[in-house]
């Protein structure tokens, strides 16, 4: 065989080698990557589904994920049995590793108990479509409640701020922001707030003596204001001072006062009239009578007044109308 032959020949085996060996390291060191690849991972706890707040972890609803790192992130779980009875007080979504700051402290109890800090209060109040904020509040937002009452010292209607800032926890039964349930409707008929307990028996004393309002708040005005409250004198005065207004008031009465003298009584007595014990009194003394005369077929009828006896009933004792037929003359 010529040698021109050869060489490209060689050439190509020799090439063909070398790429084999190429393929061959880089397939052993993805081999060796994917052995050693379990090392640089952890297995964390993450929920396996969607969960409310102040819902129970339990092995139902807890798994295992891996996360890169050779160490579990700071506040999460690398076991299932450590989260046994814990209970959520943020909502968790499918994936979400569990922090332990999304967490109620343990010993909080199960359900709304566990979102109640200690030391503050769950108090619930009766709303409607107009005292609920046309039912757009949602769990988390603040609210501060009003209402209106009577001032008997002043005879006033007096509307105040009873408290301020208050968290809502839980709007009917539902304590996330986002209603899943499609059957669930939007309406709803109370709301619970997150108070201390001095504001809770504000809130008591508001709900016993009328309907209290909620009236929302920005997410980031959590200041207290200081409101004096509004009257209905003031509405009425257009916010004129109240002692102006009643000075005026006193001197509008004092000027439309009768003068003394008109009210004293008057020294001669008034004769007493004596009652009639007649009950026919004022009522006429004379009837109308009407009497027909029937003569030869033609009628005329002739009117006259009697006079009517005292005490007599006028409908029985006296007829008012009399026919008399003289027949016919030839």
């Amino acid at each position: 065989m010529n040698w021109k032959t050869w060489i490209p020949l060689v050439l190509a085996v020799g090439l063909a080698l070398v790429a084999a060996k190429l393929t061959h390291d880089v397939i052993a060191g993805k081999k060796t990557g994917t052995a050693e690849g379990p090392s640089n991972f952890v297995q964390v706890v993450v929920s396996r589904g969607d969960l409310p707040p102040g819902a129970t972890l339990t092995k139902e609803n807890l798994t295992l994920a891996p996360m890169p790192g050779t160490t579990a992130p700071p506040h999460t779980y690398t076991s299932v049995n450590d989260l046994m009875d814990r209970v959520s007080s943020q909502p968790l979504v499918q994936g979400q590793p569990i922090d332990e700051r999304l967490l109620a402290p343990k010993g909080s109890g199960i359900g709304l108990q566990a979102l109640v800090p200690q030391g503050m209060r769950a108090v619930t109040i009766e709303v409607n479509e107009f005292t609920g904020v046309a039912n757009l509040v949602a769990p988390g937002m603040t609210v501060d409640v009003v209402g209106s009452f009577r001032d008997d010292t002043n005879h006033d209607t007096v509307s105040r701020t009873i408290v301020q800032n208050l968290k809502v926890l839980a709007v009917g039964s539902r304590m996330s922001a986002t209603n899943e349930d499609p059957n669930q409707k939007d309406t709803f008929k109370s709301v619970t707030l997150l108070a201390t307990p001095k504001d809770a028996e504000r809130v008591e004393l508001a709900t016993y003596s009328g309907r209290p309002r909620l009236v929302l708040r920005s997410g980031k005005d959590l200041g207290a204001v200081a409101s004096k409250g509004a009257s209905l004198m003031e509405i009425l005065t257009g916010g004129e001072d109240k002692e102006n207004f009643m000075r005026t008031l006193q001197a509008i009465a004092k000027s439309a006062k009768p003068s003394p003298s008109t009210t004293q009584p008057s020294e001669v007595e008034a004769p007493v009239k004596q009652v009639s014990t007649d009950p026919f009194e004022g009522m006429p003394r004379t009837i109308q009578r009407k009497v027909t005369v029937i003569r030869n077929g033609t009628e005329s009828t002739t009117t006259f007044e009697v006079p009517v006896p005292k005490g007599h009933d006028l409908m029985i004792d006296m007829p008012t109308k009399e026919v008399i037929d003289t027949g016919s003359s030839k």
